[in-house]
């Protein structure tokens, strides 16, 4: 009799938590998973959790409490968005190209606006060629370098740029004359020069480029629920123009608008916008 009392018990406390889990929006985690900093990224780094930390707390009422915690070790680009497929990290940023929508689910809320696409040029201080502003034909005569596996190197060839595509130092190869610019995210290069003093480089004064590259977050495809969260907290911070605010007041945003002034900007197309992409930044002007 006792047995059967127990059982009886047990059975309806099952069923009873199994009701409470499906009423109430408790987050299957406490906390979420991000890379940690890379060398030259930090006020981007910075900005970035804050935006995430705010779209988080947008949707708490809804999923609940969630907490962001940075991995232990600094990765590459290329391995933080594999580290999604491989369950080391539960959300990512970068900019976004057809390759990187295939694999992993992004979240088509642009996070830095339209800073992402613009683009001076690290050259060596000694390099006088740039002190005019060089024409589209003169500029794909030389040689550029970018990272073997960025969008941006795949963009650059598509517009007929001659690119050097390398997985070692950029700076360090520019330095030594291996190539003849290293085109640069406008709102990261002041950063990245301040800290490689080394190299002896500076930004080719009366030239820039210009491509959609839009940054957004990215989670791996089984992420339904969290893909469904950062959309919806996006969307508010968006609406309610927190989103627009906060990028306003970050230093190197007014320093990248300050830095466009009086520079020639070449057009260029980017082809590894999915139509998804291309119709959310329409949106999200």
């Amino acid at each position: 009799m006792m047995l059967r009392v127990l059982t009886v018990t047990l059975t309806f406390l099952l069923q009873a938590s199994s009701v409470f889990a499906q009423d109430a929006k408790v987050p299957l985690r406490e906390n979420v998973r991000v890379p940690s900093p890379a060398p030259g990224t930090t006020d981007i780094y910075n900005y970035v959790v804050q935006v995430l930390a705010l779209a988080l707390e947008a949707t708490e009422p809804e999923y609940g409490k969630l907490s962001i915690a940075s991995n232990p070790e600094t990765t590459p680009q290329q391995r933080q968005l594999m580290n999604l497929s491989n369950g080391n990290t539960d959300i990512a940023w970068s900019v976004t190209s057809l390759e990187r929508e295939t694999h992993h689910t992004a979240i088509r809320v642009p996070i830095i606006g339209g800073l992402f696409g613009y683009r001076v040029l690290l050259i060596k201080d000694s390099d006088h060629r740039f002190d005019y502003a060089p024409t589209l034909t003169e500029l794909k005569a030389m040689t550029a370098i970018q990272g073997a596996t960025w969008p941006d190197t795949k963009i650059l060839e598509f517009n007929e740029f001659s690119v050097l595509g390398t997985y070692g130092n950029g700076l360090k190869l520019l330095s030594k004359s291996m190539v003849d610019y290293y085109p640069r995210a406008i709102h990261e290069v002041r950063q990245e020069l301040s800290e490689n003093p080394e190299y002896q480089l500076k930004i080719a004064p009366r030239i820039a480029l210009k491509y959609d590259n839009p940054m957004f977050f990215f989670v791996s495809k089984d992420s339904v629920d969290l893909a469904e969260r950062l959309t919806k907290g996006l969307t508010t911070l968006y609406n309610t123009g927190q989103l627009a605010l906060l990028l306003s007041q970050q230093p190197f945003y007014d320093a990248a608008e300050g830095s466009l002034s009086g520079r020639e900007i070449h057009v260029l197309r980017n082809p590894l916008l999915s139509q998804q992409t291309a119709d959310a930044l329409a949106h999200f002007q």
